[in-house]
């Protein structure tokens, strides 16, 4: 296998499109705004990546089909004729290495910008003990002029400067390298469950970011019937990702995924 297998199944002309992704982490707050918004805008799939970087095991139904671990790419068309189309990215799990990150970003990256995408939002969870009663939602872009946009949105921008780590911290820094805009969209969890109330407030910034309607209907059901199986993931990540926190004590910094 190679280090990153890209298999498509449907070719696709997407205008101006923007890449959305959301991965496993703090409050899975990627992974579940993204499947969410598979649903709801009833996005097709595309293409599924697979990689020897991701964890060592496989996944197994109710029914005792076996599949490996992988990013799935869904395609969903505005219905306006002057309106940008959206690629979303999500999937099962965290690379286990740094290289794998850069390895597996820097396939994603070359086969989005094949795709004209100009612009890669990533979303994620930051982890915070306040107690807002609605959870913050802070972004940060690669783009100086995309920051009045994001507060236009209603995200916080600047005042946090802590480190966004993982496939969600690669994919917004690497961007810049592509010649595309880097922006993340994080929302304020204690990252110990998973964070319906943030990922809520996240997507509604996104939808004043993309002017695209993203309603929040089913957002609790969505748990169940599509992350409720693969809650394990997120405790393995968990484990990952404290051992991760280890290394940076002393730096008095907040995680960031």
């Amino acid at each position: 296998m190679k280090s990153v297998e890209i298999k498509e199944f449907k070719q696709i002309r997407p205008r101006k499109p923007v890449l959305v992704a959301g991965f496993p982490g703090l409050g899975y707050i990627g992974k579940l705004a993204v499947t969410h918004m598979v649903n709801v805008l009833k996005a097709e799939k595309v293409a599924e990546l697979y990689s020897p970087y991701f964890p060592y095991h496989v996944l197994c139904d109710e029914k005792g089909i076996v599949r490996l671990l992988r990013l799935e790419i869904y395609y969903w068309r505005s219905p306006e004729e002057n309106g940008r189309d959206l690629l979303l990215l999500t999937g099962d799990a965290q690379p286990q290495s740094v290289e794998g990150g850069y390895i597996i970003v820097s396939e994603i990256l070359n086969y989005f910008k094949g795709e004209n995408v100009d612009t890669v939002i990533a979303l994620g969870g930051y982890q915070s003990f306040s107690k807002n009663p609605t959870p913050v939602v802070v972004g940060a872009s690669t783009n100086r002029e995309m920051l009045e946009q994001l507060k236009n949105a209603g995200a916080r921008v600047g005042g946090w400067g802590n480190p966004v780590v993982g496939l969600a911290g690669i994919l917004v820094g690497l961007a810049e390298f592509y010649g595309l805009n880097g922006v993340c969209l994080l929302g304020e969890t204690s990252g110990y469950v998973v964070d319906v109330k943030s990922t809520g407030e996240v997507l509604r910034v996104l939808s004043k970011l993309l002017n695209v309607e993203i309603t929040l209907e089913g957002l609790k059901r969505d748990i169940l019937k599509e992350i409720g199986e693969a809650i394990s993931e997120v405790e393995a990540e968990m484990k990952t990702l404290e051992k991760m926190i280890d290394r940076m004590k002393g730096e008095s910094i907040t995680y960031i995924s």
